[in-house]
């Protein structure tokens, strides 16, 4: 299995979290709704990178290996990304390239 951690940080960033260190130099994880969590923000399991797709688009698997996922507003919009064999990391990927594209639609 893929490490997802990096992942996994970028996609908390996305939700507001930051990795912190305090005094005694132990890191945590802080929102800016000021909530404090020791463990990650963001866990490291499939039901989770499934959840972590925006709201509006949906995803799917195509046979030769291409996770997909299009926004339903806009049928002219797509993400794919390549199978790694490891179908949470992908999903975490595909997650992430869609809240990427929705951050700047929403900009627009």
């Amino acid at each position: 299995m893929k490490d997802t951690t990096e992942l996994r940080d970028k996609l908390a960033k996305m939700y507001g979290w930051e990795k912190r260190r305090d005094d005694s130099a132990m890191e945590f994880w802080a929102s800016a709704a000021d909530a404090m969590r020791l463990c990650h923000p963001i866990p490291d399991t499939l039901d989770c990178a499934a959840s972590a797709m925006p709201v509006g688009w949906t995803w799917g698997k195509w046979g030769d290996g291409i996770w997909v996922a299009h926004c339903r507003a806009d049928t002219q919009v797509a993400v794919e990304v390549v199978d790694t064999g490891d179908e949470k990391y992908d999903r975490f990927k595909l997650a992430i390239e869609c809240h990427e594209i929705e951050a700047k639609r929403s900009k627009v």
